[in-house]
């Protein structure tokens, strides 16, 4: 049609397009999965680099610490409640004893072995760690009840005086006790439920719970005892909140620290073992509790890990059908 302006002509009628131009849904997918992948990439990345907590034996290893053993969790031994051996109410958590054929228990005795492999054993090793509730008595307690069980006379001594364990893990409080220090020693002597294991504890809170394990005491105390046990396993309080652990660095041969594998931080494992080493002690390895290799990722899930899994634990059942008589 022609205007004032300019002549139009129709040179192509207008078609009806058959797809939409936008948006690309495979083009936004593709973008937005690569898009995606690397964003969590990074994410992960930066997560693995600044987390300092202890997920693997090799956290620790990396660390440059010696990995004596691993511990795995517990918890489906704590639900079974307190268990009586020989008349002894025992906790629930000391697996060498009350369930004796577990793989918990096995871990326990493999921690045992590692202890006193390669060179001269240790004949005092303090048991602690960095902070409170990482299971350091409960594994100290196993780790006693598994030198005794192979036949060594072992002392479990519970230096934590602010919040003590060892006479509830044992069941102390059902048996007599077999005799207390003098007047300058604030201890008890216990004999307990496993042969060839005894235990001491505070006859009382001190005032100041330092003050207990003043040098001179220490080292009478322990010179005494050497002589009498293979092996004394020392229950020391959190080292990052008190200097017990310290003072008594000195007096022991090794020390192992246990870490929780997910919670324990690394840094902190890290600064105790550098404190004992300015105490003097230089041999300080590192026990990793409640460890799940399922949940640990990049860790391999090694034969001990299917082990322990309750489809093995079920085949071992079957395997050994008196069990259950040999652990009551």
């Amino acid at each position: 049609e022609g205007t004032e302006l300019a002549v139009a002509s129709v040179m192509r009628e207008v078609q009806t397009p058959r797809k939409p131009s936008s948006p690309n849904v495979l083009l936004n997918l593709i973008l937005g999965s690569v898009l995606g992948l690397l964003l969590g990439l990074a994410a992960a990345a930066l997560r693995y680099t600044t987390d300092s907590r202890t997920h693997t034996p090799g956290d620790l290893e990396d660390a440059g610490f010696t990995v004596v053993g691993t511990v795995p969790d517990l918890t489906d031994a704590l639900r079974r409640g307190r268990q009586t051996v020989d008349g002894i109410q025992m906790h629930p958590g000391m697996v060498t004893v009350t369930d004796a054929f577990s793989p918990e228990a096995e871990s326990f005795r493999h921690l045992h072995a590692a202890l006193n492999a390669g060179g001269a054993a240790p004949q005092v090793v303090l048991v602690g760690g960095p902070e409170a509730a990482v299971g350091k008595s409960l594994v100290a307690a196993n780790l006693a009840a598994a030198g005794a069980q192979a036949g060594r006379r072992v002392l479990l001594v519970d230096a934590d005086l602010r919040t003590p364990a060892v006479g509830a893990l044992l069941g102390l409080g059902d048996s007599p006790a077999l005799g207390s220090g003098g007047t300058d020693l604030n201890v008890v002597y216990w004999s307990t439920a496993v042969p060839g294991l005894f235990a001491v504890t505070a006859r009382e809170t001190p005032e100041a719970p330092g003050q207990a394990w003043a040098p001179e005491r220490v080292g009478e105390l322990l010179a005494n005892l050497r002589a009498t046990f293979d092996l004394i396993l020392i229950d020391t309080p959190p080292a990052l909140r008190t200097a017990d652990a310290a003072l008594l660095a000195p007096y022991a041969d090794a020390a192992l620290l246990v870490a929780e594998a997910g919670e324990s931080d690394i840094d902190a494992m890290s600064h105790v073992a550098g404190e004992l080493a300015g105490a003097g002690l230089s041999r300080v390895g590192a026990v990793l509790n409640r460890f799940v290799p399922s949940r640990a990722v990049g860790h391999k899930k090694t034969q001990g890990a299917r082990f322990s899994s309750p489809k093995a634990r079920a085949t071992q059942q079957q395997a050994d059908p008196n069990q259950k008589a040999l652990t009551a």
